[in-house]
């Protein structure tokens, strides 16, 4: 779920700033209870990164992972950032459930998008940015339909974006 160079508000990027720690203590806690391996919680060793389950990503991404197809010089995994806190972040502009759900919700949506995203295989034709592009699409498409037990809102938010992308089930 990217979008650019777009940045979230100040407030946001305050807030998540001071409680940085606190975040990284909930999100990987949240992303076990989903069933996220301990392996793939969190981005490790990444040139420009901090570690961990919440990332302070150069511009506000909501999530991100590591697809150890496209970057096998990196360990896999899954993050999230400040963008699970901002309602009006234009990539989900239009998914209404997004800017209506709670945290909770947003949170399982960008961990279990970003979990199916880091753990697809792209077709072998695809590299670089097309492949990235697949493995984006693939995970909105697939993402609506997991066993993971997330929240009822974050299965709406999901659905939402896969149609949002135009993306059939």
């Amino acid at each position: 779920m990217a979008f650019g160079t777009y940045q979230s508000p100040d407030s946001i990027i305050d807030f998540t700033t001071r409680y940085y720690d606190d975040l990284n203590r909930v999100v990987k806690n949240r992303m076990r209870q989903l069933g996220v391996p301990e392996e793939m919680i969190g981005i490790r060793n990444c040139p420009g990164l901090d570690d961990g389950p919440f990332v302070r990503f150069p511009s506000t991404r909501i999530g991100g992972n590591i697809n150890p197809n496209l970057r096998p010089d990196l360990q896999a995994g899954i993050a999230l950032d400040h963008g699970i806190f901002d309602v009006a972040h234009p990539s989900m502009s239009n998914v209404r459930s997004w800017g209506m759900g709670r945290l909770r919700d947003r949170m399982d949506a960008g961990i279990v998008h970003e979990f199916v995203e880091a753990t697809l295989q792209p077709p072998a034709h695809l590299t670089g940015l097309a492949a990235a592009d697949w493995l984006h699409n693939e995970a909105a498409r697939r993402a609506p339909d997991t066993i993971t037990p997330i929240t009822l809102g974050a299965r709406k938010i999901l659905i939402e974006y896969r149609q949002a992308l135009g993306l059939a089930p």
